[in-house]
């Protein structure tokens, strides 16, 4: 039976994950600051909302007039979306992450989204009662929204640099439950192509494996040019 795709949103990157995300998948998505998390998730909710979709962005640090700026950053307007009642950004205080997964749950079976970002898990984890609570919030995160298949970006901090030695992810349940990781990363060092994406897993997918250029412009976040071996 033909896995069901659907498009990223990242122009050039589906020819490497076998035409696109599986659909129903939970997706995590790595990076450190600046490295370009929540372009990458505006650009896949955004992908989304072209098609006719119903999306929601889940916030724990910017809200609602902050996530329509970055995407109006790269020329994208949420606002007609928003009015079409086919976007809901939500922001929640971390603080409440007590109640966060019964609000969540209702908030996404009323709303019945195709897709969803949840930015970021990372935020959860610092303000979660302890690690133990901490992991079984994210995996009944994860398992929800499998179940209730909704294609789904987890964004997660990711320590370290390409350049370094050792460049592995905050480690968490996250990974273990996700579908897919995706890391990005940013050298700071300028240029065009000073960005990177790595495919770390995509499960049922027989996804490119070496290390991805990316570039950033004034529409957003692009595949590079790939070099063969």
């Amino acid at each position: 039976m033909a896995v069901e795709r659907v498009p990223s949103g990242i122009p050039g990157l589906d020819p490497f994950i076998g035409g696109g995300f599986e659909k129903g998948s939970l997706i995590v998505l790595e990076g450190g600051p600046g490295s370009g998390k929540t372009i990458f998730s505006i650009q896949f909710i955004y992908e989304g909302l072209k098609r006719g979709e119903r999306c929601v962005y889940i916030t724990f640090e910017e809200r609602e007039n902050e996530i329509i700026e970055d995407a109006a950053s790269i020329k994208i307007d949420l606002k007609e979306f928003i009015h079409r009642n086919l976007l809901l950004i939500k922001y929640f205080s971390p603080l409440e992450t007590d109640v966060f997964l019964g609000n969540f749950e209702k908030l996404i079976l009323e709303f019945n989204p195709q897709r969803v970002v949840i930015d970021s898990v990372s935020v959860l984890n610092d303000y979660a009662a302890d690690e133990f609570a901490s992991r079984k919030l994210l995996h009944e995160i994860g398992k929800f929204v499998q179940r209730v298949k909704c294609t789904t970006i987890i964004v997660s901090e990711l320590s370290g640099s390409l350049g370094e030695r050792e460049y592995l992810p905050i480690r968490g349940i996250e990974e273990f439950v996700a579908d897919t990781v995706i890391q990005l990363f940013y050298t700071g060092f300028g240029g065009e192509y000073d960005r990177s994406m790595r495919i770390l897993k995509m499960r049922r997918t027989n996804h490119y494996r070496d290390i991805l250029p990316l570039r950033l412009n004034e529409h957003g976040l692009a595949i590079g040019e790939v070099k063969e071996a």
